[in-house]
This record gives structure tokens, sequence and C-alpha cells, in this order.
């Protein structure tokens, strides 16, 4: 279970960056490091490391793909946290909470895509169908009712 937690956190801090959602994202993973902080200078290297996570993602050709790379780093960032600090695990529930509320629909699919490997959306209309497999083949076999 923390280990889920700790893999969200990564993924949704790191989807915010480059999204309007960002400011929320930013000011809570600092408000997160500061409680567990044993001086002002961890503060101050989270602080850089997020400003310089998010300058990646801002210059990526590939924005997932930078996100992708960063994921594991903030990952670890919070798995070090709750080891030192585990009673910080609710607080990083709440911050995930946050952040997906200040993410458009679009951003929070791609987050929970980036948690757990796929999201997908299908809509039909007017009688239609839809033939859907992730990560697998679909065989439609029709019979002619003539």
């Amino acid at each position: 279970m923390l280990e889920e937690l700790i893999i969200a956190g990564g993924a949704t801090v790191v989807g915010a960056m480059a999204t309007e959602g960002w400011q929320v994202a930013r000011d809570g993973v600092v408000r997160l490091f500061r409680r567990g902080a044993d001086d002002d200078e961890e503060v101050t290297q989270i602080q850089g490391q997020l400003d310089r996570s998010a300058a990646r993602v801002g210059r990526a050709e590939d924005a997932g793909q930078a996100r992708a790379r960063l994921a594991p780093l903030w990952q670890d960032e919070f798995e070090d946290l709750l080891r030192r600090h585990p009673e910080a695990a609710e607080e990083l529930r709440e911050l995930i909470g946050e952040i997906s509320a200040a993410l458009t629909t679009d951003q929070r699919d791609r987050v929970a895509a980036d948690i757990r490997g796929q999201v997908q959306h299908v809509t039909t209309h007017d009688n239609s169908s839809a033939y859907v497999a992730q990560g697998g083949d679909v065989h439609v076999y029709h019979r002619d009712e003539r």
C-alpha cells in the first residue's frame, strides 16, 4: 500500500509539471518536505530540484518522456521522506488529491496512465459498437442475418 502511494505521488507531481496545476503541486511538495526536514537547507534543495525538474519538462520536445524519466526520482524522494517520517503518508495522500483537483481531466488521465500503465475511454453513439483491447487482440465475427 505504501509503495502504491509512493508511485502515485511521483507520477502526480511530475504529471503536474508544465501545467496549470504546477504551483499547487510545487507548494504542496515543499510544505510536505518542510514538515520532515531536518534543516532549511534540505527544503532549499527540494525546491531547487522541483524547479529543475519542471524546467526540464517545460523545455522537452516530448514532455511525456521527460515526465517518465523524472517520476522515479520523485518516487525515491517520497520513499526517503516516508521512511524517515511515516506519519507523512496521509499528507502525501491529501497532496495527491489537491494536485489532481488542480489538473484538467486530460491531465488527470495522463497521470492515471503513468500510474497504472494505460487509461482508455471509449464512447459510442447512435447504436454503434466499440471493440476494445488493451494489450491484446479483438476478433469480431459478424453473421449476415439474411
